[in-house]
């Protein structure tokens, strides 16, 4: 993961065309989304951070597939990895400003009670 943190972001740009082309995702995506998770878990640096979150907007607003969470295509799996993330993008959607809009847009997609978003955007907004 080192090798991965000292190149970014063009490790991560690096990965249109592996693990997504465009707006389509690719099969390796879901293992790529959980390494996205597993690097935010640890804890890097906010600006890598930030990149880590545009990788996984493009994993997450990706094209081909439904949201079905029983659904077995390749957008539906990749879809239930990065929302096995949410507690870790809202840490980074409070805590890191340099990648803020990316969570926030992650949010969005990811989050299905948009509530709970609002109530963070309000949060966020009442402490600023």
């Amino acid at each position: 993961m080192e090798d991965v943190l000292t190149c970014a972001p063009a490790a991560l740009a690096a990965m249109d065309r592996h693990a997504f082309e465009g707006s389509f995702l690719r099969d390796p995506a879901p293992a790529v989304a959980a390494v996205a998770l597993g690097m935010l878990a640890d804890g890097v640096a906010p600006r890598q951070a930030s990149d880590v979150l545009w990788l996984m907007l493009q994993l997450a607003a990706g094209e081909g597939g439904d949201k079905n969470p029983d659904s077995s295509n390749l957008y539906a799996r990749t879809f239930r990895v990065l929302r096995g993330g949410l507690t870790l993008i809202y840490r980074e959607f409070l805590n890191n400003p340099w990648g803020r809009q990316e969570a926030r847009e992650l949010l969005e997609i990811l989050e299905a009670d948009q509530s709970k978003h609002a109530f963070y955007e309000e949060f966020l907004r009442s402490t600023s």
